[in-house]
């Protein structure tokens, strides 16, 4: 654990541990000391695959969850009485219903698009005069976090340590957030607003 990314309890109870573990070296005999160190990258080799085992079981949980909301919801993500507000400022000033296309990138990484695309389900161009999807490069958008942009905010560089920690997703949608912080977080509790 990086000591930046750490509160200071945190810090001090690793500091701590490790001043333990510097006292247990110095227990060790100079001709166990080998086969100590040995045994400890071994354990702890072991402990890492272990939480790759985990990470990866849960992961495939969320592929599942994935997978299921792909048949069940559509490309956009949108609820049938969903009513998108596109702002007038910003970034997203010039999007409108006719230029921009929604997919939600949980349920649709860049290559799905590239195939939705491909498939003729999709479509990126559109009719500056007509609306006719045939000329000019759509928007596209998403209102959903796609799994990356989830490591990303899990990680420590964002929310930092969420162990017993209670998140609160505001404008929840389909759930990502929470089906995410529930399989890889070590969070208390997670609850969604919508």
């Amino acid at each position: 654990m990086s000591s930046s990314s750490s509160s200071p309890a945190q810090q001090s109870g690793l500091r701590a541990q490790i001043e333990d573990f510097r006292h247990l070296l110095d227990s060790v005999s100079a001709s166990d000391l080998t086969l100590f160190v040995s045994c400890a990258t071994a354990l702890l080799e072991q402990k890492q695959r272990e939480n790759d085992i985990m990470s990866d079981t849960r992961r495939q949980k969320l592929e599942e969850i994935r997978q299921v909301l792909q048949e069940q919801v559509a490309i956009s993500g949108e609820a049938p009485n969903e009513k998108i507000f596109f702002p007038n400022f910003g970034e997203f000033k010039d999007y409108t219903p006719q230029n921009t296309v929604h997919v939600d990138s949980f349920l649709f990484n860049d290559d799905e698009v590239d195939d939705l695309v491909d498939s003729g389900q999709l479509t990126r161009h559109y009719c500056t005069k007509c609306g006719s999807r045939e000329v000019e490069l759509l928007n596209f958008i998403s209102h959903s976090f796609s799994i990356e942009e989830l490591d990303f905010i899990f990680s420590a560089k964002v929310l930092g340590d969420v162990k017993d920690k209670v998140i609160v997703d505001v404008g929840s949608r389909l759930g990502v957030v929470l089906y995410y912080g529930a399989l890889l977080s070590d969070a208390r509790m997670i609850y969604g607003v919508e």
